[in-house]
């Protein structure tokens, strides 16, 4: 054997070597990881203690600093300029201030004239085409004492004048139909059916500076919940209106706001469907984010009856 090699080591000692010590500081290393990551996730879970336990603190002071407003939001005669009143009943809702709602989850059926009261007209119109005989007819039970037959004879009559191009009496006539105010015309008010017949009136004859003043103002009030409309017939006036605005109204602040409100007690009459089927809690307080804005619904219910100042 070559003198060089007398003090090379043995190959599988050096073999043997590497593995007593490779493995070893492996093995140190693995569990070096493992303990650092257990005591991060220690550390973390305890971080997180520590913020539940002070989300915990901040939502029993939020709730004792809010349950005494709540309850005095219950008594306020004049709400605040962006908050409303509204109270359910089974069959009815009251908002205060009604101008700020543009319109309610449901409207109370209104009573109607029996639909044979207009059925000779009806037959001078529709079968005959005679407007003359039509126009005799309807001017005939707009006489009537019952406001509703009356209003629901001056839509008619309305309707055959400008049918016969007798422009001027069908203004006339819309113009008494909007003296009868709130009475029921086919779900809507006699005054909303009125000016919206004479704006489209006003169309046919080309008179331009009549119809924006007149539009203009219907759309005022149509903003400012003058009447009790259901959402549907709502955005029905509101478009058909619109239509007429040589300016198109854009989506305002405050008309975004009124929206949002409206949307917000239609969430809550739905709400109280629940409760009074016993699926939810009869008092209390949520947010809902409709039409890009928080709204803070509060309520407090009965079977019969639910409150809310929203």
């Amino acid at each position: 054997m070559p003198r060089s090699q007398w003090f090379r080591p043995p190959r599988h000692l050096l073999v043997l070597f590497l593995a007593v010590t490779v493995v070893p500081a492996t093995a140190l290393a693995w569990l070096s990881w493992r303990l650092l990551e257990q005591d991060r996730a220690l550390e973390s879970q305890r971080v997180q203690e520590r913020l539940e336990h002070a989300a915990d603190l901040i939502g029993t002071a939020l709730e004792r600093r809010l349950s005494k407003p709540t309850d005095q939001l219950f008594t306020l005669a004049q709400p605040a300029e962006d908050a409303l009143v509204v109270t359910f009943g089974p069959h009815e809702i009251e908002a205060h201030p009604s101008e700020r709602l543009l319109y309610y989850p449901f409207v109370p059926p209104v009573q109607e004239p029996p639909g044979t009261v207009f059925e000779a007209g009806k037959a001078f119109e529709f079968q005959q085409q005679d407007y003359v005989g039509a126009i005799t007819a309807f001017r005939a039970l707009a006489r009537s004492k019952d406001p509703l037959i009356r209003a629901g004879a001056l839509v008619r009559l309305g309707r055959n004048l400008r049918k016969n191009s007798r422009h001027r009496e069908a203004l006339a006539v819309y113009e008494e139909l909007s003296r009868l105010g709130p009475t029921p015309v086919g779900g809507d008010p006699a005054e909303l059916i009125a000016r919206q017949a004479t704006c489209a009136l006003l169309k046919d004859l080309n008179q331009p500076s009549e119809l924006q003043r007149a539009a203009r103002s219907l759309y005022g009030d149509l903003q400012h919940g003058r009447w009790q409309l259901d959402r549907v017939s709502y955005q029905f006036h509101s478009q058909e209106v619109e239509r007429w605005l040589a300016a198109q109204p854009g989506a305002s602040a405050d008309r975004q706001a009124a929206l949002a409100l409206a949307a917000a007690v239609e969430s809550l009459w739905e709400q109280w469907q629940e409760i009074r089927r016993g699926e939810g809690s009869p008092r209390g307080r949520r947010s809902v984010w409709v039409h890009g804005r928080s709204v803070l619904l509060l309520w407090d219910s009965s079977p019969e009856k639910l409150t809310a100042p929203n």
